[in-house]
């Protein structure tokens, strides 16, 4: 217990200093509150400020893949696709890794008419993942973009 108060005691003295750049914990703590905050908004119909908050939490973690991929789907959701791929590429940039990210970043790409782009996306994570079934389905579509825009035939 005197080892964790003497750690957290140091830790607020270090972003006490001028011009010192705040511990990385703490600012990973703080980017997590501003995002639990920016569900709150969510949760009422409060976009705008959802939208507020997640920004705020990825100044403070730019590099944290979650946090930008839920920004990108507030901006797609808000109807802001540049913003969205933009948030969806800086995740992938982070983490590459990061499924959820490139699976998203697929789709708007695929929905943007670049097939090409989101194979490679989708592949990557069925690559990663070879059970995710969004990512397969996704892959389908995009392979074969004739048969999915193909009405089904009418009953007699």
């Amino acid at each position: 217990f005197d080892e964790a108060r003497r750690l957290y005691a140091q830790m607020r003295s270090r972003g006490q200093e001028k011009g010192r750049e705040l511990d990385p914990f703490a600012k990973g703590k703080i980017a997590n509150m501003h995002a639990a905050l920016s569900q709150a908004y969510q949760d009422v119909g409060m976009t705008l400020d959802a939208i507020r908050e997640m920004e705020t939490a990825t100044t403070l973690c730019p590099t944290f893949a979650d946090l930008l991929t839920q920004l990108g789907v507030l901006y797609r959701d808000n109807g802001d696709a540049a913003r969205a791929l933009e948030k969806f590429v800086a995740a992938k940039a982070a983490n590459p890794k990061y499924v959820q990210a490139r699976l998203l970043l697929g789709v708007l790409m695929l929905s943007g008419g670049e097939n090409e782009a989101a194979v490679s996306e989708f592949e990557a994570v069925v690559t990663q993942d070879p059970e995710n079934k969004s990512a397969q389905t996704y892959l389908r579509i995009a392979k074969n973009p004739k048969k999915s825009e193909t009405p089904p035939p009418k009953g007699d």
